[in-house]
């Protein structure tokens, strides 16, 4: 009777908990709990609780080894067993942390060459070394999840294409041509008729990864029998392993330590097309801190430029695609919690400047080559730009032709941000001519550009001193003949300066640009001034431009050194043009209608209209007629045609002045 007594009370006592736990169930939801005494041993006298601490943290497991998914940064990169042992976590927690091997980390991307510690003793990557970086054991999916912050991962830039996937091209030979000839037939007797024809043959070859390139044409006037140039010849590899293009034969050097000259010899320059596209031209590094797992979206005048998913921690994005132009990077990161953070990354660019850690380089030894393709003296030329943290890019060249020529050249660019970019070059020179004089100078080169997002303003400068009459370049000394010099002398001064202003989406842009340049001991000098302003509305689009040139030339007594008996001649040109462009269609078929004026100070006035289309199944045919009138030289007209076909491209004309009439033809392909 007892024993049943005592089981009554205890089934009662079951229930009042039950009831209890029923009446408090929010109790339940907000933190799971499982009552060790529901496992003790009744039957014994002097029974003790069981510790079931262990458990009562759902971070917490008995340590031993469990064979579990790894994701590094949300991403799988196997699955195998783990040694987990119980640590104590920064925020006095007990957890277990997985045993993670260093090979693991290496080759998923993580930068564990920052971190010598990163391996301990026991062969395990200890995680706490990596600022950021933590591990969670997810004990119901057996899932080790890895974070580490984006910083120290590195990640391929988008577009990245295993060099061992790339294809050198198929072996085969190729020939593009394109011959033209024009007729013209006088309307007087006292106008000759006049006959000209041209042929261009670009042949070639592919071997492996060799390409041979030829450029021969031929040119015929008036019947005669016509004479053949070779324009260049090279043969050329891409140098995989260093990214880099061999060339040997004719082609020229870069431009962009000094001025570009053409050769014949061998050369060794790397190529950008062996970047990533993500990874050519300037852009600069993003950088900024996740405080969770967040989505950080890059925006430029209002387009979104860059989107990609980081972990908590810091993170570097250096694979923006450079948009050619300026405009400040607006950068907002979104985090979990549905948070946001903005700022901004100011951004201007010039075609010096380089990524953090790109170097651009050229070798160039062989002759120089003049433009009528025929070798001269010797020389070398190296050049080199590095792209350095901050912005910065240091570069430098140097080239040499023995004794006669020398000159090192030395700069600094920088991206500064708010401020715009800016670089700063110099070049010394020494050179020893074959009449035994030597001369000594030196030039200075400044550029910079600034884009004020805000305005819709784009503006560069530049500014080219000749500091020393006696700086000569390679080709002014290697080349003297070139008629260049002998019509305008050495150069003393260059300024550029241009404008582009968007105005708004409705009222069009407006471009402005500048060019002066003179002359050392002479009063010659060339000033250029040009300004253009293009709209829409609807589909007709307009463009008003207007352009002034003055050129000033100086003519010397030979037998007087006095500056009074100069003639100094100026010569000014003034033009202002209007272009309309409309579109329509007449039976289903696309037309455009186009019309503009050209009116100079001084000269005549000609209006030109012209109507256009395509015709054909595959629009392959395109068609145009115009009709024009000039102030000064009366009507004129012509129709103009060009077929694209499989094998070869079609084109005549016929054209009609009060003067003479001009057929010209001409096909090509290849």
């Amino acid at each position: 009777m007892r024993k049943r007594q005592h089981r009554v009370f205890y089934l009662s006592r079951c229930a009042v908990c039950i009831a209890l736990g029923s009446t408090f169930t929010h109790v339940a939801w907000a933190r799971d709990y499982f009552n060790p005494a529901f496992i003790e041993n009744h039957g014994q006298a002097n029974r003790t609780s069981v510790d079931l601490s262990t458990f009562d943290n759902d971070k917490s497991q008995l340590p031993g080894t469990y064979y579990v998914t790894i994701n590094i940064n949300k991403t799988e990169i196997g699955a195998r067993n783990v040694d987990f042992q119980l640590a104590t976590l920064s925020d006095g927690q007990q957890a277990l942390q997985g045993c993670l091997r260093l090979q693991e980390l290496k080759d998923n991307g993580v930068k564990t060459d920052l971190f010598p510690t990163l391996e301990s003793e026991k062969g395990c990557v200890d995680l706490s070394v990596i600022p950021g970086a933590s591990q969670r054991f997810d004990f119901q999916q057996q899932a080790l999840s890895v974070s580490i912050p984006q910083l120290y991962i590195a990640n391929n830039a988008r577009g990245y294409v295993p060099p061992e996937k790339w294809q050198e091209g198929i072996t085969a030979l190729m020939l593009n041509y394109s011959f033209s000839g024009y007729k013209e037939y006088g309307s007087s007797e006292d106008s000759d008729d006049a006959e000209s024809k041209y042929l261009a043959l670009q042949p070639g070859f592919n071997l492996g990864p060799w390409r041979f390139r030829n450029y021969s044409n031929w040119s015929s006037n008036n019947g005669e029998n016509g004479s053949w140039n070779s324009v260049y010849n090279y043969l050329q590899r891409d140098i995989i392993a260093l990214k880099s293009q061999f060339t040997a034969g004719d082609s020229n050097t870069p431009s962009d330590v000094f001025d570009s000259v053409p050769f014949r010899g061998l050369q060794l320059t790397s190529d950008d097309q062996m970047q990533p596209n993500s990874q050519r031209g300037y852009a600069p590094t993003i950088r900024g801190i996740a405080r969770s797992n967040a989505q950080v979206i890059v925006r430029q005048n209002g387009y979104i430029a860059y989107q990609t998913a980081v972990s908590p921690g810091e993170f570097e994005i250096n694979d923006m695609f450079p948009t050619g132009s300026n405009g400040d990077y607006d950068v907002t990161v979104k985090e979990a919690d549905g948070s946001e953070q903005h700022f901004i990354v100011p951004y201007s660019s010039l075609p010096i400047l380089q990524r953090t850690g790109r170097a651009k380089y050229s070798v160039t030894v062989g002759k120089y080559r003049d433009y009528n393709n025929h070798a001269l003296d010797d020389f070398g030329q190296a050049t080199l730009l590095y792209g350095l943290p901050w912005g910065i890019t240091l570069y430098g060249g140097s080239q040499i032709a023995g004794d006669k020529y020398q000159s090192v050249a030395f700069g600094v660019g920088q991206n500064m941000q708010m401020l715009g970019a800016i670089s700063l070059d110099g070049i010394w020179s020494h050179a020893k001519f074959d009449d035994g004089r030597k001369e000594i100078g030196q030039s200075w080169h400044v550029r910079y550009s600034k884009g004020v997002v805000s305005t819709g303003t784009t503006f560069s400068l530049a500014g080219y001193r000749y500091a020393s009459e006696n700086y000569n370049s390679l080709s002014e000394v290697i080349n003297p003949d070139d008629d260049f010099y002998d019509n305008y002398g050495k150069r003393h001064n260059r300024f550029e300066a241009s404008v582009n202003q968007q105005i708004s989406n409705t009222l069009g842009s407006l471009t402005l640009s500048w060019v002066k340049e003179d002359y050392w001991h002479s009063a010659q000098q060339m000033e250029s001034l040009s300004a253009s302003y293009n709209n829409s509305w609807g589909p007709v689009s307009y463009t008003l431009s207007y352009s002034y040139n003055k050129n000033t030339y100086q003519y010397r007594s030979d037998n007087d050194d006095d500056d009074n008996d100069d003639d100094r001649y100026n010569q000014n040109d003034r033009l202002f043009t209007l272009s309309l462009h409309v579109p329509f269609t007449v039976f289903d078929s696309r037309l455009y209608a186009s019309y503009m004026l050209n009116t100079r100070k001084h000269d005549a006035t000609v209006n030109s209209t012209t109507l256009s289309g395509t015709a054909l199944r595959d629009r392959n045919l395109n068609w145009s007629l115009q009709q024009s009138h000039s102030t000064q030289d009366g009507d004129s007209g012509g129709v103009n045609a060009s077929y694209k076909g499989t094998y070869a491209n079609l084109n005549a004309g016929y054209n009609q002045s009060p003067d003479s009439q001009q057929v010209s033809y001409g096909i090509s392909g290849g």
